[in-house]
């Protein structure tokens, strides 16, 4: 019979040695895939502003149009699998401190297997994450059955990152919007063709429309996954009370934890990322929202 974590453990152990080092991993390839898409976005940006030189030059707007499309090819062909290969890395790592934490076992619904050591801590070398903020990533959860404290984190991280990316996406749809709108104005105040415009304000703006396009919808398709999740998470809590679990209870508990955590790990090998600057923007504040819910959730079901 498998022997799950204390309450009390499950918070601490996040901070324990092998908690910052699994922690630290995931975020080391966290830290190489945003530098990836740091990269796509500033050129795909730079080309965009190109397109302004190209609607006041048309002598340019040809080689700006195909050194963009070449940008677009070489971004996702290269890059973006590049990126999502390190995105898979780093979900596996988190994985892996997950189902350490929670005592869970690992994925029966892929192949994948657990990062090696060696590479677990070459990756860890790369995190920029103090160590404060890892030791204190998922709330306090003690006093309650571990089941309910898997969950109260679980239910943390889908909330907390289904919110970051409706954000997000909402934010590239508004710029994808003005930006057509731009082009689409400045067509009109210069008289110029449909063809005329193509070439000289989209062509030179396509890989950062498509860049933006793509990360909307994969924003949104993760955000709805979450959707399901957080639901039945929510459903769990939300019937629990303080009483003590019986064995087939907690048994049960364990299993949609684990359902829970297989849908969590799907959705976090998706390339698309909600860029750092605007999870510090709101960290504050969500953090708060979502610190409070866990306690709230904690004092009900403490005994």
């Amino acid at each position: 019979m498998q022997t799950m974590t204390t309450p009390t453990e499950l918070h601490e152990r996040q901070g324990s040695p092998r908690g910052l080092l699994l922690q630290r991993a995931a975020d080391g390839s966290h830290v190489v895939a945003y530098r990836i898409e740091a990269v796509r976005l500033l050129v795909s940006v730079g080309f965009g502003i190109a397109a302004i030189a190209a609607t006041t030059w048309p002598s340019v707007a040809k080689p700006i149009g195909a050194a963009s499309a070449l940008w677009a090819l070489f971004s996702f062909a290269v890059l973006a699998v590049w990126s999502q290969h390190e995105t898979s890395a780093a979900a596996l790592a988190q994985e892996s401190f997950d189902t350490w934490l929670y005592e869970l076992p690992w994925t029966l619904t892929t192949n994948d297997q657990p990062l090696p050591e060696e590479d677990l801590r070459r990756r860890s070398r790369r995190s920029t994450i103090p160590e404060d903020r890892l030791s204190t990533w998922y709330p306090d959860v003690s006093g309650i059955a571990s089941p309910y404290g898997a969950l109260v984190c679980q239910r943390e991280n889908l909330s907390w990152d289904s919110r970051l990316r409706s954000r997000y996406a909402t934010l590239l749809t508004i710029a994808i919007t003005t930006w057509i709108s731009i082009g689409v104005a400045i067509g009109l105040a210069g008289d110029l063709s449909v063809r005329d415009l193509v070439i000289r304000w989209f062509v030179p703006s396509s890989a950062i429309l498509l860049l933006a396009a793509q990360q909307v919808r994969g924003h949104r398709e993760i955000a709805a996954a979450k959707g399901p999740l957080a639901g039945k998470v929510r459903a769990e809590l939300d019937a629990a009370d303080n009483n003590p679990l019986s064995p087939d209870e907690e048994a049960r508990l364990w299993r949609q934890c684990r359902i829970i955590q297989d849908g969590l790990l799907a959705a976090r090998k998706h390339g698309e990322r909600v860029p750092r600057w605007l999870f510090e923007h709101y960290r504050d504040e969500d953090e708060v929202d979502m610190r409070e819910t866990a306690a709230a959730t904690r004092e009900r079901l403490t005994p």
